[in-house]
């Protein structure tokens, strides 16, 4: 037999007590609303990143931005970035007294030894995260990936006569560009694909070489059709390290020599494009009563079509720099030398055969050599720091240099320069120009080729990559012609 039981009612003291705390509730929720607290609990959490670059220059250090937007609608009171395996940075202007508020933006640089502690490589990609915390404690992560632009020696001094066309790669990629001379004007491009990271282009009047590095120790250098641009004859090369590059290849009668990191001498026979010979060389230093070999982060080659002279830098607690002279076409060695450097280190950006003498430049300084190797002089005034030595011509150098400082108050200056040095009194004139605010990332000039009174350098501007021509044999240089910006 069922039970009924009767249920009991809500008594009359509980419905009071419910209601009131209902009015209550509404009560407060009406004040958030009026007083703009209701979207900071109840709205979106969410950063976007705008624009992020990884770029490494010429001369080896990186430059990393990250630029956020608050695209929520909540107050962020922190905001970091981690890249690879670095440790988190915070964006500097973003705080709790100075939430990053919605709709605005916020941006951090980091730079070699100043929160980046890694090397990275032209082409690669690497992961990054940014991480937001806002003022109700709720936070955001978002995940990407950055493709690291530039790394390791992405030019090389060109030769005079390099003819009517300037070819050139674009940093960090797998494209070779044709530009021609007279007039200045895009001609012709082509993207060899995702299997290379990094191409050096050799534009020589024997022909159109370049070495395309495919992975940290493989590559090949290749003879290219200079109308074309189409790959003709190619020889696989390994490279003696991790993210090396053949550092420079000259040209002398039917051959090219191309040296790599270690001071290993290919000889590249042209008509048959095939390698003939290699040969191990070593510059030393007297360290106490023993010899230990220069190291070699850069190498430059100089050539007068009956010696090899290859200028190579040494970073010890005694700066040094060293040069080997060898016999063409035999690579049997002449002379060496090992000499002290002013400077904390000697990073050569330039090894050029002038009349009788020859000339080894780094970040500052030229130094000049008979060619039996004797110390013949140093020039001390001259304006290329972090410079590039591009070209020898009629008794002078010529450098394209780029650069920025801090100017303080969070502003910085960017700054270009072609200089042109009298290697025969030493005086210099030059064509300076300084920017605000430059994109750092992408402040950079970078030498294509000379030929006779003109050289013709890549330069970023504010709205992209253009071509520079300039007449050196003026004073001061003068820009004459560009073109720009490059797609």
């Amino acid at each position: 037999m069922k039970v009924f039981r009767k249920r009991r009612g809500v008594s009359e003291q509980k419905t009071t007590l419910i209601t009131v705390a209902l009015a209550l509730v509404a009560a407060l929720l009406l004040y958030m609303i009026f007083s703009g607290y209701v979207p900071t609990i109840m709205g979106k959490a969410q950063v976007t990143v705008e624009s992020v670059e990884l770029v490494k220059s010429t001369e080896g250090p990186c430059v990393f931005t990250c630029t956020v937007k608050n695209t929520g609608d909540k107050p962020a009171k922190a905001v970091s970035v981690k890249l690879a395996n670095e440790q988190p940075a915070d964006f500097p202007s973003v705080s709790e007294a100075s939430p990053l508020e919605p709709g605005r933006s916020a941006a951090v640089m980091l730079t070699s030894g100043s929160g980046l502690m890694s090397d990275y490589v032209g082409g690669l990609t690497y992961p990054l995260t940014v991480h937001a915390a806002f003022l109700d404690n709720s936070t955001y992560t978002t995940a990407l990936t950055v493709t690291c632009m530039g790394g390791g020696k992405p030019w090389t001094p060109p030769q005079p006569g390099g003819g009517p066309y300037l070819y050139f790669a674009y940093m960090g990629s797998a494209k070779i560009v044709k530009v021609s001379i007279e007039p200045l004007e895009t001609v012709a491009s082509r993207d060899y694909g995702a299997e290379y990271n990094g191409i050096n282009v050799f534009q020589m009047n024997s022909g159109l070489y370049a070495f395309m590095r495919s992975g940290l120790r493989d590559g090949k250098i290749v003879k290219l059709n200079s109308e074309t641009l189409e790959v003709e004859a190619s020889i696989p090369i390994t490279l003696p390290q991790d993210n090396d590059w053949v550092y420079d290849v000259a040209s002398s009668g039917d051959y090219l020599y191309a040296v790599l990191s270690n001071l290993t001498v290919i000889r590249i026979q042209k008509s048959t494009f095939t390698i003939d010979r290699t040969a191990d060389f070593y510059c030393y230093e007297l360290a106490g009563s023993t010899y230990k070999a220069l190291s070699t982060t850069s190498i430059q080659v100089g050539v007068d079509g009956q010696h090899l002279y290859i200028a190579v830098d040494s970073v010890t607690s005694s700066p040094v720099g060293g040069i080997l002279k060898l016999n063409i076409p035999d690579l049997t060695v002449n002379a060496t030398r090992c000499f002290q450097v002013t400077g904390p280190s000697i990073i050569p950006w330039g090894a050029y055969v002038v009349g009788d003498y020859l000339y080894i430049t780094d970040y500052r300084y030229i130094y000049k050599f008979d060619k039996d190797l004797e110390y013949a002089s140093q020039n001390v005034d001259t304006w290329m720091w972090e410079g590039m030595i591009l070209y020898a011509h009629n008794d002078i150098l010529c450098a394209v240099t780029s650069g920025w400082y801090d100017a303080g108050g969070g502003q910085y200056k960017g700054y270009a320069n072609v200089q042109r040095v009298n290697l025969t009194d030493w005086t210099d004139t030059y064509l300076y120009e300084e920017v605000d605010n430059p994109d750092l990332s992408k402040w950079f000039t970078y030498p294509l080729q000379a030929d006779g009174a003109y050289i013709y350098f890549l330069r970023y501007k504010g709205d992209g990559l253009y071509v520079v021509k300039v007449n050196v044999d003026s004073t001061p240089p003068e820009i004459v012609a560009e073109i720009g910006p490059l797609s």
